[in-house]
């Protein structure tokens, strides 16, 4: 976390308040907003409607790494990954009570790719392949008692059947390639956007499959 003499709304290091079968990663920028707040601002996930728009978890921290380095390419903020777990999910629903009842959150396991299996780029990013969960917001809520979010273990065997062809277990396997070196998995997400197929195509279809980079492999490797 770079240096700040200011203490960043959203930012709450060792918070751990929430429940799944593996840690989740954020990708933010720090940001001040109009009323001088500075704050730790995330990517969010477009839904279907306005108001099914959520945070953007990811599952691996290459996948994060390799979505920041390409969202920082030209571009003069300066992105950065952060464990789920130093994030204040009680200060970001209580943001968003007096405008929503639900809070979702989108959890992403791969890129989106074509059917020619080349990655799928939109508004200067990649497009991710999430699962999303919506989490009732409590009016009452506040910082001084922290919410707890349970995830659905459903949604993550769901996203194992995805990667069945390759992982016996995609959450275990990911939960062991998360506790590598950072210097090393930043070296890795380097050379996998270097491998990178770029597709022409910027629009949703119906190609179901999904990518990533193995560090086994040493490729992009994909669903199904």
């Amino acid at each position: 976390m770079p240096h700040t003499t200011k203490r960043l709304y959203f930012y709450a290091p060792g918070d751990h308040f929430h429940l799944a079968p593996l840690d989740m990663f954020v990708v933010a920028k720090k940001s001040v907003r109009e009323n001088g707040i500075h704050w730790l601002e995330p990517v969010w996930s477009t839904g279907p409607t306005p108001d099914k728009n959520g945070l953007l978890l990811f599952t691996s921290k290459l996948d994060a790494l390799i979505y920041t380095f390409i969202l920082n390419k030209g571009a003069t903020e300066d992105w950065n990954v952060y464990p789920f777990n130093d994030v204040s999910v009680t200060e970001m629903m209580i943001d968003v009570a007096p405008l929503t009842e639900t809070y979702s959150i989108y959890i992403a396991f791969g890129f989106s790719v074509d059917s020619k299996e080349s990655l799928i780029f939109t508004s200067g990013g990649l497009r991710t392949r999430s699962f999303m969960q919506a989490f009732k917001i409590e009016k009452e809520s506040s910082a001084l008692s922290p919410i707890t979010l349970k995830f659905e273990n459903t949604l993550f065997q769901q996203i194992n059947d995805y990667w069945k062809d390759y992982y016996a277990d995609y959450c275990d396997e990911i939960k062991k390639q998360n506790a590598l070196d950072s210097a090393y998995l930043m070296q890795v997400a380097h050379t996998a956007i270097d491998k990178i197929e770029r597709s022409k195509n910027e629009k949703i279809n119906d190609f179901d499959c999904i990518s990533h980079y193995s560090i086994n492999k040493e490729k992009w490797i994909t669903s199904y």
